[in-house]
């Protein structure tokens, strides 16, 4: 059989993300480490009660390989002190940064050429730091989102607590990542694995489908973790989207019926003409009946 490359590339990113071996892995997972490898290898199938239990160890995994947020994870400010939330650290020497890491302004994010995964592990100095008072394991930095792109999932504002693939590591195709690209800075899409490079698909049907070639991408990140501070955004979303349900209901339906007319009109169309003919034929067997009298008279 062959490899199974959903269970490969989330092997991976676990082991990526948690600094962990792959027995390790098995362990958490309750299971056999013969039988991991044997499910990564094809040997035996994925089965659905060994999926449940990635999904249940590692929240950041999510059906059909996607990586998202958990939902415990998405937090309203007024629900949490305001020093989990990231702030910049003004006075470190003071000690008050508890947990610093690189912030990535809206500017650097949507400039070209620049590679940040250089810049974030590189040259951190050129960069403003944030702090946060909870400690995420394997964050390399943090930075905002910028476009409407992926609502309802993430809005223009809210803070992404992003972790870097290795350079030659797989990814998942169908996943939400934050890729840093040469001509579009970065952009939090889809990615749709193809053989000529990545399509990055927005949630929000306004924004464009993009196609890139591996070449044109610096760098592709997970997002870790995210923090809301604006709440009502996803209120307003939601009721934008049940608008939005609403009308295409309404647009379906008078489409419907419209079809309904339309073949109503062509079926009576078709019946107007068939009475036609059958009169042509009653006018000319009439005739033909007079002409067959007139003959025998």
């Amino acid at each position: 059989m062959a490899v199974n490359q959903e269970l490969k590339s989330i092997i991976k990113t676990i082991k990526f993300k948690e600094g962990i071996n792959q027995d390790v892995i098995a362990a958490n997972l309750g299971v056999k480490p013969t039988y991991l490898s044997d499910a990564i290898n094809g040997r035996v199938a994925f089965s659905d009660a060994l999926r449940e239990r990635i999904y249940e160890q590692y929240s950041y995994i999510k059906s059909e390989g996607e990586m998202l947020v958990d939902a415990a994870e998405v937090v309203a400010a007024e629900d949490i002190k305001s020093d989990v939330l990231p702030v910049k650290c003004d006075k470190p020497h003071l000690g008050n940064c508890r947990a610093t890491m690189p912030f990535v302004s809206n500017d650097l994010a949507q400039s070209r050429d620049i590679d940040i995964r250089r810049l974030v592990l590189f040259e951190p100095d050129k960069l403003e730091q944030f702090t946060l008072a909870k400690v995420f394991r394997g964050v390399d930095y943090i930075q905002r989102v910028i476009t409407e792109a992926m609502e309802p999932y993430y809005f223009p504002g809210d803070y992404l607590l992003v972790s870097f693939l290795p350079l030659n590591g797989d990814i998942i195709s169908g996943a939400t990542y934050l890729l840093d690209t040469k001509v579009y800075g970065t952009m939090l899409r889809k990615v749709i694995v193809r053989e000529e490079g990545y399509l990055l698909k927005p949630h929000n049907a306004e924004f464009d489908e993009v196609l890139l070639k591996r070449e044109d991408v610096y760098s592709i990140s997970i997002v870790v973790s995210m923090f809301r501070t604006n709440t009502n955004l996803t209120l307003a979303s939601n009721l934008a989207t049940l608008v939005k349900n609403r009308d295409e209901q309404i647009k379906r339906m008078v489409d419907t019926q419209q079809r309904l007319l339309d073949e109503l009109c062509r079926q009576n169309e078709r019946l107007d003409k068939e009475r036609e003919r059958t009169e042509r034929e009653r006018e000319r067997t009439d005739k033909l009946i007079d002409k067959i009298l007139t003959n025998k008279n």
